[in-house]
C-alpha cells in the first residue's frame, strides 16, 4: 500500500504541477529545498534554475523594459514556455516562444521550432528577448546574440541569465569576454549581476538532500533513481578534485540594443 505520506506528497506535487506525479518525481519533489517548490515557481515547470527572487527580479526588469518601449516579447529557448507565460501576462505583452523543439502546451500555444543561430523570425519586431540559462550553451553565442539583436527593435532590451563553467573548454567565459561578446554581436555593453552565492546555497541544499537519502531513494526506485543520485555526486564533487557546483558561476544579464 501507498503510505499516507507518499498520497500526501503526491497530491503536493498534483496541486503545484498540475499533474499527478511518478513515484519517484514526487519523492524527489518533496526533498527540494523550499525555494524551488515555491508554487508560482514550481508551476512554471522551468528547465532552467529558478526561485522566487529570481522570478520577482526578471519581472521587474521586463516591466521597466516595456515601459521604457512597449511591444511584443520573445522568449529563447522556450522549454515548455511557462516562464515566458507568466512574464508575458505579468507585463501584458505578446509572446513569441522558440525553442530546438517544441511538445506539449508549448507546441499547442504555436511556439515557433528555430535555432538561436538562425531564428525564424523577422527583424526589428520585439521590444524585449528573455535569455534565462540559455546563452551559455550555444556554439556560437556571437552569432547566436546577433540574431538575438536583428529581431529586437531599436533599443530593445535582452534579459536572462547565464553560467560560467570552470571546467569547459570554449564556455568558461569571463565577466569581460562576455562583455566583448556581447559587443561583438552589436550590443551595449551589458550589465551583468553574480547570483552565483544564492544558486550555489539552493543547488547544494538539493543534491545534498539527494545524496543523504541516496540509499533509501535506490532502495525503492531502483536504477532510475541512482541516476539522480549520481547527478548529485557530481553536482557536490564527492570523490572529485571539485563538483559542478563549487567549479561554476551564475550571472544575470541586461542589456540594451
Amino acid at each position: 500500500m501507498v503510505s499516507d505520506a507518499l498520497v500526501q506528497i503526491r497530491t503536493h506535487f498534483e496541486s503545484v504541477y498540475g499533474r499527478k506525479p511518478s513515484n519517484l518525481a514526487a519523492t524527489l519533489f518533496e526533498l527540494l529545498p523550499e525555494e524551488l517548490r515555491h508554487p508560482r515557481v514550481a508551476r512554471l515547470q522551468c528547465s532552467s534554475f529558478l526561485v522566487e527572487r529570481g522570478l520577482v527580479r526578471l519581472e521587474r526588469r521586463a516591466l521597466a523594459a516595456v515601459r521604457r518601449l512597449p511591444g511584443g516579447m520573445v522568449d529563447l529557448g522556450c522549454g515548455t514556455g511557462g516562464l515566458g507565460r507568466r512574464i508575458a501576462r505579468r507585463i501584458g505583452s505578446p509572446l513569441v516562444g522558440v525553442d530546438v523543439a517544441i511538445s506539449g502546451g508549448a507546441a499547442r500555444e504555436g511556439f515557433i521550432v528555430g535555432d538561436m543561430h538562425d531564428l525564424p523570425l523577422s527583424d526589428s519586431t520585439f521590444s524585449l528577448a528573455i535569455a534565462n540559462d540559455v546563452l551559455h550553451l550555444v556554439e556560437e553565442p556571437v552569432l547566436a546574440l546577433r540574431e538575438t539583436h536583428r529581431v529586437l527593435a531599436p533599443q530593445a532590451t535582452l534579459i536572462g541569465s547565464l553560467y560560467r563553467y570552470g571546467g569547459s573548454v570554449g564556455r568558461g567565459r569571463t565577466r569581460e569576454q562576455w562583455e566583448r561578446v556581447f559587443g561583438d554581436a552589436g550590443f551595449r555593453r551589458p550589465r551583468l549581476f553574480d547570483v552565483t552565492r544564492e544558486w550555489r546555497a539552493v543547488m547544494t541544499a538539493k543534491h545534498q538532500a539527494r545524496w543523504s537519502h541516496r540509499e533509501s531513494l535506490v532502495r525503492r526506485f531502483g536504477p532510475e533513481a541512482a541516476l539522480h543520485c549520481d547527478v548529485s555526486r557530481q553536482m557536490l564533487g564527492i570523490d572529485m578534485r571539485i563538483g559542478f557546483i563549487a567549479a561554476n558561476e551564475r550571472w544575470e544579464v541586461i542589456v540594451r540594443k
